[in-house]
């Protein structure tokens, strides 16, 4: 089982910590933040297709491996759409702060 710790459970332990490092960079470094946890998404696919192809599975059902897989995997998707709701809104703050400095222009405008 020492085989399945160090190829399987270890790795996808150290990806999963790596999408949360994520949350540290700042919000408007857009390219860093989605490289980082689209590639590390991609990795964890990958991994969970090893261990779908690679695990003894007699009864059909989800093993505990491919459970963790699957858990890792969901964590790494829910930085990933939290980053999504972070641009959502910081794109909301900038469109009503865009649409009030255009307001208070055209009434600067109205006064001259």
């Amino acid at each position: 089982y020492d085989k399945y710790i160090y190829i399987y459970y270890i790795p996808t332990t150290m990806f999963t910590l790596t999408s949360w490092v994520s949350f540290m960079l700042p919000p408007t470094c857009y390219p860093a933040r989605t490289t980082l946890l689209v590639t590390v998404f991609l990795c964890q696919i990958g991994v969970f297709n090893a261990v779908i192809r690679d695990t003894p599975n007699k009864d059909g059902g989800l093993t505990a491996l491919e459970s963790w897989c699957l858990a890792c995997i969901a964590f790494v998707f829910q930085a990933l759409i939290s980053y999504v709701i972070i641009l959502a809104k910081l794109g909301c703050s900038k469109d009503k702060r865009g649409s009030k400095a255009e307001a208070e222009e055209i009434k600067m405008n109205n006064y001259l």
